[in-house]
């Protein structure tokens, strides 16, 4: 857990409240919920601080059941379920393929980067090395 980071508080001009988690890129870790509990919690449930990353269909699905719909790798393995579904991507790992959108923001280990038309996991530009994370999406940007 995430124990280096700034907790600012927003409400935006609907009157909604937000708490933003300020971190460095080498503080974030890319886990999957329920591969560890086998269950759909939320963040808060799981006792992470964090986002919803990614897309992701439910247990129950008829359609790719638990998988991912974007690039979301850590240390270069995939944070997926592990099954390999075909739907017109080359029977691509779960979390190696962006199903849904086209953007991966990463982290080399030194260097954040944003990439844009990244389809696999196995495109130039992804880190797989250890300390690194992938997570993509659509239109991903960082500031």
């Amino acid at each position: 857990m995430a124990t280096n980071y700034n907790c600012i508080s927003y409400t935006d001009d609907a009157g909604r409240d937000f708490l933003i988690l300020k971190t460095l890129a080498s503080n974030i870790k890319l886990v999957s919920l329920y591969n560890e509990s086998k269950t759909c919690q939320t963040v808060k449930e799981s006792g992470y601080y964090g986002m919803n990353a990614s897309f992701f269909n439910m247990p129950d699905s008829t359609i790719r059941p638990c998988a991912l719909h974007n690039i979301a790798l850590q240390d270069g393995k995939t944070v997926g379920s592990e099954a390999t579904f075909d739907n017109n991507y080359n029977y691509a790992k779960d979390g190696t393929v962006n199903v849904t959108g086209n953007s991966v923001i990463c982290w080399s280990g030194s260097a954040l980067n944003c990439l844009n038309g990244i389809n696999y996991s196995t495109d130039a530009g992804i880190p797989a090395s250890r300390n690194s994370w992938a997570q993509g999406g659509f239109g991903l940007y960082y500031f």
